[in-house]
């Protein structure tokens, strides 16, 4: 019999088996997925459909910051799960591998940064350009951008959605969604779609 498996599957955060996750400190131990109450019908037959029909989640944070959930799925009800290695998983979690996947995040985002060419925050309007050169009116609208949004507009041409640039710069969702209405008016452009087309253009 195939091992269960819930890759290409996706599930809202906000869906309340979930949460009932994340509310665990340590491992949640689900032994009979077809009869765990916190799941909804839908997550419910979802994991039943792939042949889950016991699961071991382990929600991981970086402090209080939530970083995902490491799972392991069985094909059989109530598998023999050691009760003290599963309480331990819990420290592991918080104290090694949210860290760890918290700065690997980092780095993959720092990298990205780099790859992507500095905007410019200063342009001498006087100077002519050669005609294939980008026109001095976007060049000089750039430079109007705040050093704080700047920084977003960096992160958005690399492709990292609202939610990742909020939790990237530690910024409440609605900051970043201001800073960018903010970026997209001075650029001229209506939707983020074309703002990042409009900087990826820069590379």
């Amino acid at each position: 019999m195939p091992l269960p498996s819930v890759l290409g599957l996706r599930f809202h955060a906000a869906n309340p088996g979930l949460r009932a996750v994340w509310r665990d400190v340590g491992a949640a131990a689900i032994t009979d997925v077809a009869q765990e109450r916190s799941f909804t019908e839908d997550l419910r037959g979802a994991l039943l459909s792939v042949g889950t029909a016991a699961k071991l989640a382990l929600p991981v944070r970086d402090g209080a910051r939530p970083i995902g959930l490491i799972c392991a799925d069985w094909h059989r009800e109530a598998p023999r799960w050691n009760t003290d290695i599963c309480n331990e998983l819990g420290g592991l979690a918080q104290g090694a591998l949210g860290p760890l996947l918290a700065a690997a995040a980092q780095l993959a985002l720092e990298r990205r940064a780099r790859e992507l060419p500095a905007l410019p925050e200063h342009r001498d309007s006087t100077r002519a350009d050669p005609p294939t050169v980008e026109p001095v009116q976007t060049a000089n609208e750039l430079a109007a951008l705040t050093p704080a949004e700047l920084n977003v507009a960096r992160l958005v041409a690399t492709g990292l959605s609202y939610k990742e640039v909020a939790r990237q710069l530690d910024r409440s969702l609605s900051t970043v969604d201001h800073q960018l209405r903010s970026i997209r008016d001075k650029l001229g452009v209506r939707s983020t779609a074309k703002l990042v087309h409009l900087l990826n253009e820069r590379r």
